[in-house]
């Protein structure tokens, strides 16, 4: 028994130190930080998208409650609703904090209209660029035009985060994030789901 116990020991033990010796080759190799740097960065996209829904989420349900325990039942109307949870929503996506997701990288949330074409080169221009950078004709998530990117639903409560439709048919109303690492050379643009529905 005392035998198999220490075959199991330096068994182990080999184990370990095969793994450690692999993982040391691998952080070794050239592409080893960059892949961990472009996991990092769809990791940092990811938490974006999360702060976004959650933003919209307390914004819809601070609105909702704000309107009708202020606003007497004979004298609500469902567009003065609206007008109430958009602008709770908005006022809560605009706080995002734009720039302090990560020290590394350079992060802007923005709303506009644009082309699968153009949202998947916009990487290459941020790194010709030196900087992130949105879509032609977008804006900061700030601005109050961005108020119209917000699909209100009501009974039950929820929101989709898209622009009314576009004139130019291969464009998407959507609200974008870009991030850039100048320390690591690394762009990526992506935008909130707009088929996601927010309670």
């Amino acid at each position: 028994m005392r035998g198999y116990v220490t075959f199991l020991l330096i068994f182990a033990s080999l184990s370990l130190i095969i793994a450690s010796s692999s993982m040391l080759a691998a952080s070794h190799s050239p592409y080893f930080p960059r892949t961990l740097e472009v996991e990092r960065a769809a990791q940092l996209s990811m938490n974006i998208k999360e702060s976004i829904s959650e933003a919209a989420s307390y914004g819809l349900r601070q609105g909702a409650y704000i309107y009708d325990s202020t606003t007497l039942p004979e004298e609500r109307t469902p567009q003065a609703r609206d007008a109430a949870l958009r602008a709770s929503i908005f006022s809560s996506l605009s706080k995002l904090p734009n720039h302090t997701y990560d020290p590394d990288y350079e992060v802007i949330v923005w709303c506009g209209y644009v082309s699968r074409q153009e949202l998947d080169s916009l990487p290459e221009k941020m790194l010709e660029q030196g900087e992130a950078r949105m879509c032609a004709g977008c804006m900061p998530l700030d601005n109050p035009l961005c108020a119209s990117f917000l699909e209100i639903r009501q009974e039950p409560d929820s929101v989709l985060l898209k622009g009314p439709l576009p004139t130019d048919p291969l464009a998407s109303g959507i609200i974008g994030i870009s991030t850039y690492s100048e320390k690591y050379g690394i762009a990526q643009a992506s935008h909130f789901p707009v088929s996601e529905e927010i309670a």
